[in-house]
């Protein structure tokens, strides 16, 4: 068991904003709500055209970071590579358990694989319980509903005999998407046909938690062709297709 007190857990939405916040103070442009259906590099290395549904974009460098949908960009031999998974997510009541549970700390149990948090939005708002799952799916097409019998699955398979004193009434349980590589570590690297175009991915919630340094090495990849840390572990060669 590893405890470490000064730790704690970040607001993903938040960060989100924060960050959109930070690039527009400098400079960036948001179009929002436009779904790309194509990044066509030109065959001489200088620009990239970008296809939207409801306009094209020309640039001279192009970062993709398309989470779940990343493979539709890859070039062919790499797309099978990486593989969206559908995770769900629970928050069970600890509304007459509060106490118990409020100062609990972050937590991962590796025999079971089950991790959790303490109930940070009060008595009211759960204790969230989470796993993880490995069943490719369509990111276009995934269940966004959790069933009762995956709620009743995961409380008896993963919290029942783990944590005591936190009963199966799950009070929200939500989908998200993880994207995973076949060794689950992440691609940070050049188009391996065109160097105007990079790569960051996979970017779920686990790499939420190093976008500020994927965000500085893409920068500087894109600014400079070269960045001042060690990406080789994150490049296209390790697959060796």
């Amino acid at each position: 068991m590893y405890f470490e007190p000064g730790a704690g857990f970040l607001r993903p939405e938040n960060c989100i904003q924060a960050n959109l916040e930070l690039a527009c103070a400098n400079g960036a442009e948001l179009h929002k709500g436009e779904k790309v259906v194509g990044i066509i590099p030109s065959s001489s290395g200088e620009g990239v055209k970008i296809c939207s549904e409801s306009r094209e974009y020309f640039a001279e460098k192009v970062i993709i970071t398309a989470g779940p949908w990343v493979s539709r960009f890859m070039p062919d031999r790499y797309a099978s590579l990486f593989q969206a998974h559908r995770q769900t997510q629970y928050w069970f009541d600890v509304s007459k358990t509060y106490e118990r549970f409020k100062d609990m700390p972050i937590f991962i149990n590796v025999s079971n694989f089950i991790y959790g948090f303490p109930p940070s939005d009060g008595p009211d708002g759960g204790m969230k319980v989470a796993s993880e799952t490995e069943d490719p799916v369509d990111p276009d097409n995934v269940k966004r509903m959790v069933s009762s019998r995956e709620i009743e699955k995961i409380y008896n398979e993963k919290i029942k005999n783990f944590i005591p004193g936190l009963g199966p009434v799950c009070v929200k349980a939500l989908t998200c998407l993880y994207t995973n590589t076949p060794d689950r570590w992440f691609v940070v690297d050049v188009h391996p046909d065109h160097p105007q175009v990079f790569f960051a991915s996979p970017c779920s919630g686990h790499g939420a938690k190093h976008s500020q340094a994927i965000g500085e090495t893409v920068t500087e990849l894109a600014m400079y062709d070269k960045t001042t840390l060690d990406i080789g572990p994150f490049s296209f060669e390790r697959f060796q297709v």
